[in-house]
């Protein structure tokens, strides 16, 4: 890994905790519009890094593709911490510490993939959610597994 990758997996890595602390918050639509926020901040922010262009539309549209794709697969998981943070005690617990995790897993792996598509030389422009849509989705499961949380689909 380049001295230019370990700078930017660092801020992957700082942007997941953010997005796991926003996985963590109780009320559920604030919880969804921080995680948003947070992995469009974390696109812009490689996107500079990098001296790539950024088109903050482009941006959402590409993290819509990414993330719905594992969402889809993932989403039981996910509705599954949402309704449990609902019982109080033990199941909160558990949907917060599953929230946050999969929060933190999804936007490592978008990180990791515009990491990968930037140092290939690519740009927003050029980004082809199709193709790297096995990559995020490796990033995701296995940061997922690491993490605590199950977004594995069975």
């Amino acid at each position: 890994m380049t001295d230019r990758e370990i700078i930017a997996v660092h801020m992957v890595k700082s942007q997941a905790k953010l997005a796991a602390a926003a996985g963590a918050l109780p009320v559920p639509i604030l919880d969804f519009v921080a995680l948003t926020g947070l992995q469009y901040v974390l696109v812009h922010q490689l996107a500079t890094y990098y001296q790539v262009p950024f088109y903050g539309n482009r941006a959402r549209a590409l993290i819509g593709a990414l993330t719905g794709s594992a969402v889809s697969r993932g989403a039981g998981w996910a509705v599954l911490g949402s309704v449990a943070r609902a019982i109080p005690g033990v199941g909160w617990l558990a949907g917060w510490a599953a929230m946050s995790a999969l929060s933190a897993a999804s936007t490592y792996a978008i990180g990791k993939v515009f990491i990968q598509h930037f140092e290939s030389g690519g740009t927003l422009l050029d980004f082809d959610p199709d193709r790297l849509r096995d990559y995020y989705r490796r990033h995701f499961y296995d940061e997922s597994a690491r993490s605590g949380g199950s977004g594995k689909p069975e």
